[in-house]
């Protein structure tokens, strides 16, 4: 997988999180548990901008599955 970083140093690094219940984490709409790929954002603008870059995604054998 390939997550291009944004131009803008406003905008956070890529990272994945696990879900959890909202307690302990963000609350979201997936599944306890769920890994989610969050792929960046300036949380000092509303509404938040996001990182504008393509997400490119490799199986395990390099074959191109898709961009997004």
């Amino acid at each position: 997988m390939d997550i291009p970083f944004s131009s803008s140093p406003e905008i956070t690094s890529p990272f994945v999180f696990k879900t959890s219940l909202p307690l302990f984490s963000i609350p979201t709409n997936f599944a306890d548990g769920d890994l989610i790929l969050f792929t960046g954002l300036n949380s000092t603008t509303f509404p938040a901008v996001g990182n504008e870059g393509l997400i490119t995604i490799f199986d395990n054998k390099n074959n191109l599955l898709g961009t997004f």
